[in-house]
């Protein structure tokens, strides 16, 4: 099979880590033909170093039939237009969080999507990962019987740059929003209510008007609640991790060590350090970008193959702002881009804002 032919938009910070996952996937599976950023001399450095062509715009790669995919890696205010007009041009969509924080663009985004029949992903690498996937499948064989408390970790190291955090959306939409997901993703629930606690350490974070640090509760009619404690910053590094605690057992998620090697002496215990190359890099964590591009390629294949499967689309609102959830690419067991109605529901304080569409047989 070919290699799926990529444009990849925002050479900085998150354009980084997807040139690492091209690198890593190679020419055979994934071949980057422009490169674009609004610094040219960023973009010609990038597209020397790919052999691809240099823009700094995007409208001239799209008009080009033989591209594929785009991965939308630019600055938060310009994802939407630019996830629009490749999704116009009938092209597969890889795009960082957010879409947008406006809840009515993402539905036209979703939407769109639907209407043009073209793979459409947004980057929740954690869905990849295969400690959380082994996780949700042995939740779903019913190892641990009905779930019932569900304990998520969530911090990351070190503090991001300020100029980042002002654009970043807040806490909430930045770093909160993939626990959300995963909650969701392991349980299949929505929150009926949501409480929380926080408070900025760091000054320039409460200079923003922002957090770096809190407490997240979350209750479901099904009797579930679920925890989430969240931090900006990690002396020790990135540490992710997560709990299930049903009516017959508990299952976790620990961060991956180096290895499992324990030193005892008279000074105490010492165990191997968290790994910070598999998937606790310090920040950026830029490690997961590996399987969205994968996921990419997976969905473009799914496309050209006409193997196409129901959209599991959730979004959630929090006032004007998309906050929850939002789109994700067929992978194992995993739905999305459909010949029927998407999954679309809007819950601001917990509440329907309207019916779901359900396709048939397709999993919440």
């Amino acid at each position: 099979m070919a290699p799926v032919t990529v444009c990849l938009v925002g050479l900085g910070r998150a354009g980084t880590f997807h040139m690492q996952s091209l690198d890593a996937l190679g020419n055979k599976k994934a071949r980057l033909c422009y490169a674009v950023d609004c610094d040219e001399e960023r973009a010609k450095a990038v597209a020397e170093r790919y052999n691809c062509t240099a823009l700094t715009s995007l409208d001239k790669a799209l008009e080009d039939p033989d591209l594929q995919a785009v991965i939308v890696a630019s600055t938060t205010h310009a994802h939407f237009d630019q996830v629009v007009a490749a999704l116009k041009a009938k092209k597969a969509v890889l795009t960082e969080k957010p879409i947008s924080h406006d809840h009515t663009k993402l539905k036209f985004a979703i939407e769109l999507a639907l209407e043009q029949r073209v793979p459409f992903l947004v980057g929740f690498q954690r869905r990849f990962d295969e400690s959380f996937r082994s996780l949700r499948k042995q939740l779903q064989q019913g190892s641990v019987g009905s779930p019932r408390i569900v304990k998520a970790t969530s911090r990351d190291n070190p503090l991001p740059p300020i100029e980042y955090l002002k654009i970043s959306g807040g806490l909430f939409h930045d770093m909160l929003c993939h626990d959300f997901d995963m909650i969701h993703f392991l349980t299949g629930q929505v929150p009926v209510s949501v409480y929380t606690v926080g408070h900025a350490y760091e000054d320039a974070v409460r200079e923003m008007d922002d957090i770096d640090t809190c407490l997240v509760t979350m209750s479901f009619e099904s009797g579930l609640v679920a925890s989430v404690d969240c931090s900006r910053i990690s002396s020790y590094g990135y540490d992710q991790r997560i709990e299930v605690f049903g009516d017959q057992g508990m299952l976790e998620v620990h961060n991956h060590r180096a290895d499992t090697v324990r030193l005892s002496t008279a000074s105490g215990h010492t165990d191997a350090v968290v790994s910070t190359i598999v998937r606790c890099r310090a920040w950026p964590p830029g490690s997961f970008q590996l399987f969205d591009c994968s996921g990419l390629i997976l969905a473009e294949t799914a496309c050209r193959q006409s193997t196409l499967t129901p959209l599991n689309a959730l979004y959630a609102s929090r006032g004007d702002h998309c906050c929850l959830f939002a789109p994700r690419c067929t992978y194992g067991t995993w739905f999305f881009f459909p010949p029927n109605p998407a999954l679309l529901i809007c819950v601001p304080a917990g509440r329907p804002l309207f019916p779901a569409a359900v396709c048939p047989g397709v999993p919440i």
